[in-house]
């Protein structure tokens, strides 16, 4: 309130009533300016959206349908103006009269130039438009819902693991096309996605592949590649044996080892049966008589497992 009452006070002197008689003419100057630069012709270039109306119930656009237009045109400043200010022209197509009843909706360079004439005005000089004419091919079927299938190489970094599903999300996606390639698709892959010494859990959205004549619901996915950092653990471990004939029992000694090996974090406190298998062969009898080697069985939970010695000594029972 204070610096209002200033400015009125500044405003009611003899110097404050020069300053703004000089804004009021600086004001009315730049007024006659706008309206002689406007009036003038001015080449610039104008994004027309376009809106196809009257679309049948059940009908879908399957091909590419332009969105926007770009216009190169000459025209007055007011043209420009609305442009600058964002005031952007929408441009309405009829689907029946572009429909050539044979599954495609064609508008020419021709049409497309007069409806843009008509819209834009007759005092405007288009020069030149993108898309100049377009085709899109439509289908009257519903959709056919086909699972998505992730196309990608995927691998952690040192001391990393992924555990877990790669999930993509939604995993089905809805198909628009005519009956042959609708046949014909039982799935959709993604574009091929390459992702290298990871250190934490991935999220990433995808594009799905494309094909032609054939529109696809929602044209990208969500991707989840679960990593997590590998931590050392040890345990005592119970030997186990395998391919033992009926009857027959192998005992080792030791029977327990201390086993070194690497898992997960989300599984270092999981019950102690969750850890690596370690076992002899009988089978490994057969080229053995005092020690047999031990082994640990492949899994994708654990890893870099370490064994206190590579045979132990055995009876059978």
């Amino acid at each position: 309130m204070m610096l209002i009452s200033r400015i009125r006070q500044f405003f009611a002197t003899a110097k404050g009533r020069d300053v703004l008689l000089y804004l009021i003419f600086v004001v009315v100057s730049f007024a006659f300016w706008m309206i002689l630069t406007l009036g003038n012709s001015l080449q610039s270039n104008i994004t027309v959206r376009l809106k196809i109306e009257g679309m049948p119930k059940g009908v879908t656009l399957v091909g590419d349908c332009p969105e926007h237009i770009v216009v190169s045109v000459k025209t007055n400043g007011y043209a420009f103006l609305r442009q600058m200010l964002n005031v952007e022209p929408e441009l309405s197509l009829d689907f029946a009269k572009y429909d050539n009843r044979n599954g495609y909706l064609i508008v020419s360079h021709q049409q497309l130039q007069e409806q843009l004439v008509g819209l834009l005005g007759q005092e405007a000089t288009i020069n030149s438009f993108s898309p100049d004419g377009f085709s899109s091919y439509y289908t009257k079927l519903p959709p056919k819902k086909v699972p998505v299938h992730i196309v990608g190489d995927f691998a952690a970094g040192m001391q990393y693991v992924i555990n877990g599903d790669i999930t993509v999300e939604p995993h089905i996606v809805s198909v628009y096309s005519g009956e042959d390639n609708l046949n014909a698709i039982d799935f959709i892959n993604t574009n091929k996605i390459i992702r290298h010494n990871l250190s934490d859990t991935l999220k990433v959205k995808v594009a799905v592949s494309k094909m032609t004549d054939v529109k696809i619901v929602p044209d990208t996915v969500s991707i989840v590649v679960p990593v997590e950092p590998l931590v050392r653990k040890t345990q005592d471990i119970t030997i186990t044996s395998k391919n033992c004939p009926e009857g027959v029992r192998i005992v080792a000694f030791p029977a327990i080892v201390k086993v070194d090996y690497l898992l997960p974090l989300s599984w270092y406190n999981s019950p102690k049966s969750e850890h690596p298998v370690v076992y002899v062969d009988y089978n490994d009898i057969l080229q053995s008589t005092r020690m047999l080697p031990l082994r640990v069985a492949p899994s994708q939970r654990f890893h870099n497992v370490i064994l206190p010695t590579d045979s132990v000594e055995y009876i059978t029972e």
